[in-house]
């Protein structure tokens, strides 16, 4: 419960009149009453409400603690004093009451627009969608998009051409590999390895424990370290405040050294049994090429193989020249079939782009 009852004052909306004490109902200069948007403030913390005070304004002692705060009738906005239980200005019902003290008004309900709005809204002048600022900004989207379309279908529009062959050029290449003893070394030796010799050595470091050591780490900790008194005010809504006091601990930040114990590793050379050996693999160690700039292709087959030798892959590109100094590579059916001065007929656009 509140330490002390401080008194509240108001002032009086019909004359002006300041520093009406919180307990009188009726303004002392004009007779007025307290209205609904009527708030109480504090002079001073000493302005103490005597027990006899508030039991002439009939409050108990009890009612200050902000829940038995005056209400409102809504009838005629009158601020009652939370025992009545009917209005003192017009004898309005207390549980038709507008609202308590210091609350927000309730929102007007939602429903149809009033005359006023709908006369409004007919006076109003129609505007098409260009004379908005949005309505222009969609139009000029509208003329952006379609004139990134116009410049796409220019620069991607196929356009038929007509070019004719010029020449021929071709080149041919036959791969010869031998079967050779290939050294390796590792740490496992694979199956059909011809061993040659092992040899221990340097595999790897491996982190030991070798000792703990003592380290100090510098901590911080909350500390109670003394209570300070606050002080608050709460407006009762019945033209008192309650004075309430509270204790609130403060602390302070306190430095200490905490002993840490940390684990120290040394590094422990690891040493395995090393595999050098030899494996029989295919090696390319010939390349036998031929090329020409006509349209007689052949291999390079004046070569014999030996025991240990194979040939293995054959490579072969076939290109096709034109008078516009395009040139594309073909199959070798497609090519063999091409004749020099054959025209063609094929669709390129602005943006370089060939499609047939």
């Amino acid at each position: 419960m509140a330490n002390r009852i401080i008194r509240g004052y108001w002032d009086c909306s019909s004359c002006g009149r300041k520093g009406i004490d919180g307990l009188l109902d009726a303004c002392p200069g004009c007779g007025a009453g307290k209205d609904k948007n009527v708030r109480y403030y504090m002079k001073s913390a000493s302005d103490v409400v005597s027990e006899e005070e508030l039991a002439h304004a009939g409050i108990g002692r009890d009612e200050n603690d902000g829940k038995h705060k005056e209400w409102i009738c809504s009838y005629c906005g009158y601020l009652n004093n939370y025992s009545n239980t009917s209005c003192e200005k017009c004898g309005a019902p207390k549980e038709d009451m507008a609202q308590e003290y210091g609350e927000t008004p309730p929102a007007p309900q939602q429903g149809t627009a009033s005359e006023a709005d709908q006369d409004a809204a007919h006076q109003m002048p129609f505007k098409p969608d260009g004379d908005t600022p949005r309505g222009g900004f969609l139009k000029k989207r509208g003329l952006l998009a379609a004139a990134f379309v116009l410049v796409m279908l220019f620069l991607f529009f196929p356009i038929r051409h007509t070019r004719s062959i010029t020449g021929f050029s071709w080149e041919r290449a036959v791969s010869l590999e031998t079967l050779e003893d290939v050294d390796y070394s590792g740490w496992t030796l694979p199956s059909g390895a011809d061993l040659r010799y092992t040899k221990k050595e340097f595999y790897q470091n491996n982190m030991v424990l070798d000792h703990y050591e003592t380290n100090y780490v510098t901590r911080s900790r909350q500390v109670l370290d003394h209570y300070e008194t606050r002080v608050e005010y709460e407006d009762n809504g019945n033209g008192t405040f309650s004075e309430h006091t509270y204790q609130e601990p403060v602390y302070t930040t306190e430095y200490y050294e905490e002993p840490v114990r940390e684990p120290i590793y040394v590094a422990v050379p690891e040493y395995r049994t090393k595999y050098y050996y030899t494996v029989q693999e295919w090696v390319t160690r010939d390349t036998l090429e031929t090329s020409g700039q006509d349209h007689d292709p052949y291999w390079d087959e004046a070569y014999a193989l030996r025991d240990n030798q194979r040939d293995t892959s054959r490579q072969e590109h076939y290109y096709t020249y034109f008078s516009d100094g395009s040139r594309i590579e073909e199959d070798y059916e497609t090519w063999s079939a091409r004749q020099e001065g054959e025209q063609q007929t094929y669709s390129k656009s602005l943006a370089g782009i060939e499609y047939s």
